[in-house]
């Protein structure tokens, strides 16, 4: 072969060599970018089921602010899973590699057929030392610095409705779904959640207060279907 064409070839085999190392740096260092992003900032979720009619619809999508871990009365919340699938060692490795390509979007663990064993949205009604009790499926709420129950509506400058089913007569309330319960008082670092849709009853109702551990970031924006757009 000519001494030339050796030395050309052997050359753009070499810049090739370059170029593709660059991508695949570029790539790695972007997926980390965004992982890192993902995992202390802003996160982004869908919303699964319809707990959360009429404010977040079924399949859409929202950006979740994981620096504001602070709620108030009216904030929509993103919920750590409440209970955790057991899984063999490898398919927990599997599911943070496959978290981390696909920059937390998948996950090998979470099982949308198991209630509970993935993170919810659910709206803060109650904050720590509130009283609170519902009346055909509105929340009010006395603070504790107050002397005056008002509406979680009243409480809040985050504009939104919730979804309520009207019961036939004689409903049993303990039974199932309940649109009503009598006062209770939060304790320090408890805070009360429900879904929008108050004919859903997966939140405090069912499983009492949550901790300010269990709430992962508030909501930041809805952002699919474009239509729904909206900041909080």
């Amino acid at each position: 072969m000519n001494k030339r064409l050796f030395e050309l070839s052997y050359t753009l085999r070499k810049e090739k060599q370059r170029k593709n190392t660059y991508l695949v740096v570029c790539f790695l260092i972007a997926i980390i970018i965004i992982n890192v992003v993902i995992k202390l900032f802003f996160m982004p979720v869908r919303q699964v089921s319809d707990s959360m009619t009429p404010n977040f619809r079924e399949n859409s999508f929202i950006m979740i602010n994981l620096t504001n871990k602070n709620p108030q009365v009216g904030d929509a919340v993103l919920l750590k899973p409440r209970t955790e699938l057991p899984r063999k060692k490898i398919v927990r490795f599997a599911s943070r590699i496959c978290s981390f390509f696909t920059a937390q979007q998948k996950n090998l663990i979470e099982d949308k057929s198991f209630a509970g064993t993935y993170p919810s949205l659910r709206r803060i009604v109650g904050t720590p030392g509130d009283t609170i009790y519902m009346n055909n499926g509105v929340v009010y709420v006395k603070h504790s610095d107050s002397n005056y129950f008002l509406s979680e509506f009243e409480l809040t400058k985050t504009t939104y409705d919730i979804q309520t089913k009207e019961l036939p007569d004689g409903w049993e309330q303990a039974i199932g779904i309940s649109d009503s319960f009598d006062k209770i008082t939060l304790k320090e670092d408890e805070y009360f959640v429900l879904c929008d849709n108050r004919y859903s009853t997966l939140d405090s109702r069912l499983y009492g207060p949550v901790k300010q551990d269990d709430i992962k970031g508030c909501v930041f924006a809805a952002y699919f279907p474009f239509s729904d757009f909206k900041l909080y």
